[in-house]
């Protein structure tokens, strides 16, 4: 008997797409040379989005301001999400903190400078120093070198890096708290001149920080401008942190050929460069105020059923990113490979009968897999 059209599509699609999921046809994987720590952000309702579908991650992204340091203990919205440290602690108990910490551009850094902000940044210690996170990576003035933030002159934003790194020393030697300097990477506009600059030199330094947005990722632009912060990192034998991430553009991960163009040359250059973890910001952007009419669109991993897949097979199901994956199966990454082979299952089933369901009204169009590019 010849099967229903609907239901031979999807025995179809499940047919191609499953052994690329499934972890069980797969020999064992060998260990990376090196580890990257998964980090999501940047906001409480999208990361709590994030952890419905995936397994939590070894580190979640928030913000604060020195000059009130809201959104630690307390939620606070800036028109950017619901910021709420404490609130992300309670989602992924055990993780650690990406915290963005922003200066206020050139008026905040003289006032961390003339010691104006002494009371805040006390504050901010003792904060940390008994915050619910294994460990903070404090991102101080991130993206120092981004022209809209106003960090200049240069030496200014070393001075007032310096004091806050004096304040936090203690709860470095212990390991509470590890220092980020982040640079914006733009390509063309930032050189070895232009970083060393900025940098307060190698013992204030624990990580070097980078953003990754331009979407499509080509490898000149690459080469423009996070390669030139990962040559600098390196040749100061500084871990590289990806500290913010996500295809830039109107239409986000919905974006043509996204796997192709923006995520697997970004897998690439957290390879090459051996980034010591990675931030996506998982995001409906186009939906919270700050960022309405901007170019950062909807990068949720959820809404292109290719970025879905492709995020599985490439980070969910790699040992790179989760080192209990390490022995190609077995203990606790067997259990979250099949969690998210079963997860690939589902949400095939569920986009197979939605795209093929009977249509209403007598047009329009149908969906079409094709729309959303290949799966790299």
């Amino acid at each position: 008997m010849t099967p229903p059209p609907r239901l031979f599509r999807l025995l179809l699609f499940l047919l191609l797409a499953l052994p690329s999921a499934l972890p069980s046809a797969l020999p064992p994987l060998p260990p990376p040379p090196s580890r990257t720590a998964l980090c999501i952000g940047q906001d409480l309702s999208s990361v709590s989005a994030y952890l419905l579908t995936f397994p939590p991650p070894a580190m979640v992204s928030s913000y604060t301001n020195i000059s009130d340091l809201n959104g630690l203990a307390e939620p606070v919205d800036y028109g950017s999400g619901v910021q709420h440290a404490n609130g992300l602690a309670e989602l992924a108990p055990g993780a650690d903190l990406l915290l963005g910490l922003w200066l206020g551009g050139s008026p905040g850094l003289s006032s961390l400078s003339s010691g104006a902000l002494d009371p805040q940044v006390s504050r901010l210690v003792s904060y940390l120093s008994s915050c619910p996170f294994p460990t903070v990576r404090v991102r101080v003035g991130y993206e120092f070198d981004n022209p809209a933030f106003g960090y200049s002159p240069p030496l200014l934003y070393v001075e007032a890096y310096k004091v806050l790194a004096a304040a936090l020393a203690p709860l470095r030697a212990k390991g509470r708290v590890r220092l980020v300097w982040h640079s914006m990477a733009h390509p063309g506009s930032t050189t070895p001149a232009s970083l060393l600059a900025y940098y307060p030199g190698d013992a204030l330094v624990d990580e070097v920080g980078v953003s990754l947005f331009e979407a499509p990722y080509s490898a000149e632009r690459m080469a423009a401008g996070p390669a030139v912060v990962a040559a600098f990192a390196a040749a100061r034998s500084k871990p590289l942190l990806v500290a913010e991430a996500s295809p830039y553009g109107a239409a986000g991960v919905l974006s043509p050929n996204v796997t192709s163009s923006w995520f697997s040359p970004v897998l690439s250059f957290l390879s090459s460069s051996r980034a010591s973890a990675f931030c996506y910001v998982s995001a409906d952007w186009q939906a919270q105020p700050m960022w309405a009419g901007s170019q950062f669109g909807d990068s949720r991993l959820t809404s292109n059923p290719r970025a879905f897949a492709w995020w599985n097979k490439h980070v969910i199901l790699s040992p790179r990113f989760d080192p209990k994956r390490e022995d190609g199966g077995g203990g606790g990454g067997a259990l979250r490979a099949v969690a998210a082979s079963a997860l690939v299952a589902a949400g095939a089933v569920f986009y197979w009968w939605w795209g093929s369901r009977p249509k209403r009204g007598g047009g329009g169009g149908t969906r079409s897999g094709g729309a959303y590019g290949s799966l790299e």
